[in-house]
């Protein structure tokens, strides 16, 4: 029987910071109805799963903007367990002495929530590493779309350092701020092909991306004729280089090497000469024998997402202001002003809507996805250039590559590819998120697109999808970029809002693995729901190019479910399919391969589970959060047992990406190592960059290196002054 009031649960918009040590988890067994408490989980069922998810702040800002917490479930033993850490980096630490004593820094210290990022007019932009994870031979490394990755210590959860310092990476924009924003993919790519042969190359080497997309905005023609007529009259001036890079965007593959930690890069242009420059987000990369692949996907980012504060603030302090003034008129006995209270909050929504539409008007995601070739042959010795440090490096003439640019119909959430790529044919897997936009989030201002449905409580929430979405693969000449084969599927019940996915490991992922190509896939389709699509996004996307089904199709009561979805990917269909009860929502599903033998007759890519983080609300208390770990069987999601992992300390946030190890070694790093890990790499990030500007060192000196260096917990950071 349902006792869910709502599709999407309040749990979704909140979540513990508490870090734990050790939690055993109650693990129960569904078996239809029947729900039933078990000693131990099922048979063949181990390891360690990571977990990634922003810790949202509770105030209406978006949901995925916020210090990223790490999960990791241990499934030993017959038992689960959970441990959980923040990744403190060293703006948390800088943020959070800003909060302790706002009096004590300037106002253009302290961190604000725009969108999708948090940041601070003189600090820069915060690097809270709540993404997902790249795991190599020996290493862990967690990530964020917007920072440098950081490996982490996979046993004690703490981050070691980060990919690189900060003098090799190029910020979106060239400015001197401390924190800088390098833009990179959330998921770099790693081939451990190497270590299985004698075969030496690209061995331990690790491939990401450090970009900018340049100023893309309603602007951009009015720019382009201003630094037209600056390049002209000042040719030669240093000045023109930094222009471009506002102008135009960069893009440049690294190559970073995990043993030596030698960083190379090169500039990546198209056949005819011109810089790569996405007009998106390289939210991910993929990686074959031969080629590199990568994606300008559906995540569009607006400058006025990442102003927004600096204007909604003033709104939010005035009202306030005037109802904390009719509070004290009542408190006086003058309570003929109660009844303006009503007219002051209606005046202030009707101000806020229309801000919104004038300074928040969304730029939905391209109709289509471009994607890009790199051939591996071609980042030969030759063609390598060491980073001895941007700015040098800009002295210089940068070594370039050039890539095949591939254009596919519809927006891109996620992919991956088949490692193999006979005769140069690369066999791409892609879910297609149509009609959707995971960079919107519903605003305190918004209108519901249908009467009555649209949640306030949700204010932060990633705003629904718009249009059916569907699953593909393509198959493209890696040599010529050219789309030999497409197909593409959809099912009106079961793809609505396609969002990450899972599969059985490639040879290259694991030095245990050595299948080279994908036949299962493992999609979760986040359903469609009333309650999260505003107005404002319904009416831009009800006339979009490449419309499945529009949802003005779908009546006020309708929705679909949370799905979690098998697709065979050779006959391209969806074989199986497992429906999460109303009122629960699941992301982040995990593959884990039994470690039991795989019968003859079985295919290893369906032998074993798949773990998923379902969020919901308590029955009785909406208030309070009823999180589960659940474990399908990966071969049979209906007709073989559920598994359950409870307890009362679970309040997860919305999890995004994960990963799965066999085993962990605790003993790789000791507390006093990973200690000079930090402490190394904070001050050679940092120490120049502030040398010269005293208020900043000063912070740095009195909270930010000794706690960052010790992972000082946040409550012991508090109570600091």
């Amino acid at each position: 029987m349902n006792h869910n009031k709502y599709q999407i649960p309040n749990s979704i918009m909140k979540a513990s910071r508490e870090e734990i040590n050790e939690l055993e988890l109650a693990i129960f067994k569904q078996e239809g109805n029947e729900l039933s408490l078990v000693e131990n989980l099922p048979d063949g069922l181990s390891g360690y799963v990571f977990i990634a998810a922003p810790l949202p702040y509770g105030d209406g800002s978006f949901v995925l903007n916020g210090d990223g917490m790490i999960y990791r479930l241990d499934l030993t033993e017959g038992k689960a367990k959970l441990k959980t850490k923040i990744a403190k980096t060293p703006c948390y630490y800088a943020d959070l002495a800003i909060q302790n004593q706002p009096n004590k820094y300037p106002n253009n210290f302290r961190f604000r929530n725009g969108g999708p990022s948090r940041m601070s007019q003189v600090l820069g932009s915060r690097n809270q590493l709540n993404t997902a994870f790249l795991k190599t031979s020996e290493q862990l490394f967690v990530t964020f779309d917007a920072a440098r990755p950081y490996e982490i210590d996979p046993s004690s959860l703490e981050i070691l350092e980060p990919i690189g310092s900060t003098n090799k990476w190029e910020q979106i924009f060239p400015l001197s701020n401390i924190f800088g924003t390098y833009s990179n993919p959330a998921h770099p790519v790693c081939d451990v092909q190497g270590l299985k042969s004698n075969n030496s190359k690209n061995e331990q080497k690790l491939f990401t991306i450090n970009y900018s997309t340049g100023y893309k905005g309603n602007l951009k023609k009015l720019i382009g004729i201003i630094f037209k007529w600056i390049k002209e009259n000042f040719k030669g001036s240093p000045i023109n280089k930094l222009l471009d890079s506002i102008q135009l965007g960069y893009t440049n593959l690294i190559c970073y090497d995990l043993e030596t930690k030698e960083f190379e890069s090169w500039e990546m242009i198209l056949p005819d000469g011109k810089t790569v420059s996405p007009d998106q987000t390289i939210h991910q990369m993929a990686i074959t024998e031969d080629y590199i692949i990568f994606m300008d996907i559906a995540f569009k980012i607006e400058l006025s997402q990442l102003f927004s504060p600096y204007w909604l603030e003033p709104i939010g302090k005035l009202k306030t202001i005037i109802i904390n003034i009719f509070n004290i008129f009542t408190i006086l006995g003058l309570s003929v002003f109660d009844k303006y209270k009503d007219v002051v909050e209606d005046i202030f929504m009707q101000i806020g809507q229309w801000m919104y539409s004038k300074f928040l008007r969304l730029i939905p995601p391209e109709p289509y996805t471009n994607l890009y070739i790199v051939s591996r042959e071609s980042l030969s010795k030759e063609n390598k250039n060491s980073c001895d440090g941007v700015k040098e490096k800009q002295k210089s003439h940068r070594n370039q590559i050039k890539v095949k640019k591939v254009t596919i119909d519809r927006e891109v959430s996620h992919f991956t590819v088949d490692y193999c790529n006979p005769d140069n044919k690369i066999i791409l897997h892609v879910g297609h998120n149509n009609g959707s936009d995971v960079t919107e989030w519903i605003g305190k201002y918004d209108l519901p697109a249908r009467k009555n449905k649209l949640r306030q409580e949700l204010a932060g929430m990633i705003v629904g999808a718009m249009d059916l979405g569907c699953l593909g693969r393509y198959t493209i000449d890696g040599k010529t970029g050219i789309v030999r084969d497409e197909r593409v599927i959809s099912d009106p019940e079961k793809t609505w809002s396609i969002s990450v996915c899972t599969y059985h490991e490639l040879c290259n992922e694991s030095i245990n693995e050595t299948a080279d190509t994908v036949k299962n896939i493992y999609w979760m389709s986040w359903g469609f729901s009333w309650e999260n699509i505003p107005q404002r996004i319904y009416s831009v996307y009800k006339d979009s190019k490449f419309r499945n089904l529009d949802c003005s199709e779908l009546s006020e009561e309708d929705y679909k479910p949370v799905q979690l979805l098998r697709l065979d990917t050779e006959k391209m269909e969806i074989v199986d399919s497992f429906e999460f009860p109303y009122g629960h929502f699941a992301c982040t599903p995990q593959f884990i391969p039994s470690s039991l033998p795989c019968p003859e007759d079985k295919d290893p890519s369906i032998h074993g589970y798949i773990v998923c983080v379902v969020l919901a609300d308590n029955p009785d208390n909406s208030n309070e959060a009823q999180d589960e770990f659940w474990i399908l069987h990966a071969d049979d999601f209906n007709n073989k047992p559920v598994y359950r992992l409870r307890s009362p300390q679970l309040d997860l946030g919305l999890t995004i990406h994960s990963t799965w190890l066999q085993e962990i070694d605790k003993e790789k790093y000791s507390e006093e190592e990973r200690r000079k890990k930090r402490e190394v790499s904070v001050y050679e990030d940092y120490a120049k960059l502030i040398k010269k500007r005293p208020k900043i060192k000063e912070l740095f000196e009195k909270f930010v290196y000794s706690n960052f260096i010790e992972q000082t917990p946040e409550a012991k950071v508090r109570e600091q002054k």
